[in-house]
């Protein structure tokens, strides 16, 4: 499995992208690992609470993991 990129991950020659993730969960994701924010500085860009993007957040992650487990699963 490669390391974290923008574009998303690729493992064993399928790529997973973050554009695969519903909108809410792909932007706060790309907000706190790419450009640095913290769940304060997002809620305030994105108008949600502090804990929705925290939500938001974990569930992203999960999802991606889900997802990057199924595609090991099938390679």
């Amino acid at each position: 499995m490669g390391g974290w990129n923008p574009a998303g991950y690729r493992v064993q020659g399928k790529e997973l992208t973050i554009f695969e993730l519903p909108d809410g969960y792909r932007v706060v994701l790309f907000l706190y690992l790419v450009e640095g924010y913290d769940h304060d500085e997002i809620s305030e860009i994105l108008g949600i609470t502090n804990a929705t993007s925290r939500t938001q957040y974990h569930n992203a992650r999960k999802q991606l993991a889900k997802k990057l487990n199924e595609l090991k699963a099938v390679s």
